[in-house]
């Protein structure tokens, strides 16, 4: 793909989010060389009108992006075509840059898997055997991420004011740290998306007083109190066994 047709992918997906404030679920392009569990996610997606177009080829696929704009990408990890679902994504990284939401569904399932493709631009991990409703609520997350536009962020109950660095709750101010502001802002800015301790240790800087898996530990228990997440039921941090978290709106 070339410069010109990749900002004009993502000028279309950047139009759609401001327009709607959240971007919906249309077209899926789905990456698979097993066609039986590829048909039994797509037929399924399918009959709760998500669109999910199957690729068994890498160069198809490959090509459909360049010639389509999808809302969020399914990758199986191992390809029959000696193309691996990582040499895919680097593809699509390089590409069409980060808007576009990754997901991998795939039956390697250790935590060396999962780190190597967050630390590589996914967005989410997903081991076979699928569970299809949990499938539905990670697209249903990553896919109405909002854009911040402008100095300030509505999520739900949360205003964010990047200008003064303030996160309201129902119209009151939460008083934060300065690096609990920061880790909130890295959150809620990536609703959905898994977040490795490496990850959120890199955007809320400073110096650590802990080791990193227990710093971020222990900052999110103070950012959940503060901003009551446990209060509201649709609102909730899901920790990702070793590797990181992730916020999650259902």
């Amino acid at each position: 793909m070339n410069t010109a047709q990749a900002s004009t992918n993502r000028e279309r997906r950047t139009s759609s989010t401001k327009a709607s404030g959240a971007v919906s679920i249309k077209r899926i392009a789905y990456l698979e060389d097993d066609e039986t569990h590829a048909a039994y996610l797509s037929n399924w997606l399918g009959r709760r009108e998500i669109s999910c177009e199957v690729f068994t080829s890498c160069a198809d696929f490959k090509q459909a992006l360049s010639d389509t704009s999808f809302d969020l990408v399914l990758l199986d990890w191992e390809m029959s075509d000696s193309i691996s679902g990582l040499e895919m994504l680097a593809f699509i990284r390089d590409s069409l840059g980060t808007d576009l939401p990754v997901v991998f569904v795939s039956s390697r399932n250790t935590r060396e898997a999962v780190l190597t493709a967050i630390r590589n631009g996914a967005d989410d991990y997903i081991a076979k055997p699928v569970h299809r409703s949990e499938l539905l609520k990670r697209i249903r997350s990553l896919t109405n991420r909002k854009e911040i536009v402008g100095s300030t962020y509505h999520c739900g109950p949360y205003l964010i004011d990047k200008n003064l660095c303030h996160i309201y709750l129902n119209g009151k101010t939460v008083s934060l740290a300065p690096r609990e502001y920061k880790l909130a802002l890295t959150l809620f800015t990536n609703i959905g998306k898994i977040m490795s301790h490496e990850q959120l240790l890199n955007e809320i800087g400073g110096e650590l007083t802990l080791k990193p898996y227990h710093e971020i530990e222990y900052l999110l228990y103070n950012l959940k109190k503060k901003l009551k997440i446990k209060d509201y039921s649709n609102w909730h941090v899901d920790k990702i066994g070793d590797i990181g978290f992730r916020l999650l709106a259902d």
